[in-house]
C-alpha cells in the first residue's frame, strides 16, 4: 500500500482532502482490519467510546477534478480484493458488512441495471459540487 500525494490522472499536485472511511469490506479483505468497539475496556485515557474504522481520505485534484482514494493497493492488494469476485467466498464476507449485497447485485445483473446514475446522485449529495468526470475502476463489468 502506497499512500497518493499527487494526482493519479494528471500528477497535479494541488489536492483537496477529506476524511473517509475505507469500506470495512475492503479493509478486511485487502488489510485483515476489522473494525473494533473501543469501550472502558481498552484503558484509554484520551480516545472517546464507539466504533473506529479504518481512515483515510478522498483527494480531490484541483486540476483536473478527479476524486479519488488516497490509498493506492499494490498488484497483491488487488488480487486480494478480487480474488474469486462474487463466487461464494467474497459474497458471504460482503454480506457481513452489507446484508443483502448478493440479493441486489443478481437482481440487478438479471435486469441489466446500471449504476451510473446512482453515482452521480451519490456524488451530487455528498460533495455538494458535481465532479465533470470520475474513474470508476471496478470488477466485473468495470
Amino acid at each position: 500500500m502506497k499512500i497518493a500525494r499527487i494526482c493519479v490522472c494528471c500528477n497535479g499536485t494541488q489536492l483537496t482532502s477529506n476524511t473517509a472511511m475505507l469500506m470495512p469490506f475492503v479493509a478486511e479483505r485487502v488489510f485483515g482490519w476489522l473494525p473494533a468497539n473501543i469501550d472502558s475496556t481498552w484503558g484509554l485515557r484520551d480516545v472517546g467510546s464507539g466504533m473506529a474504522y479504518s481512515v483515510c481520505n478522498t483527494l480531490k485534484c484541483d486540476a483536473c477534478e478527479l476524486l479519488f482514494l488516497d490509498i493506492r493497493f499494490d498488484d497483491d492488494e488487488m488480487n486480494r480484493l478480487y480474488s474469486g469476485y462474487r463466487e461464494s467466498d467474497y459474497n458471504r464476507m460482503r454480506e457481513k458488512y452489507e446484508p443483502g449485497y448478493t440479493e441486489r447485485n443478481t437482481w440487478r445483473e438479471s435486469i441489466g441495471f446500471s449504476h451510473i446514475s446512482d453515482v452521480e446522485v451519490f456524488l451530487l449529495k455528498s460533495l455538494n459540487y458535481a465532479p465533470k468526470n470520475v474513474l470508476d475502476w471496478g470488477g466485473i463489468q468495470g
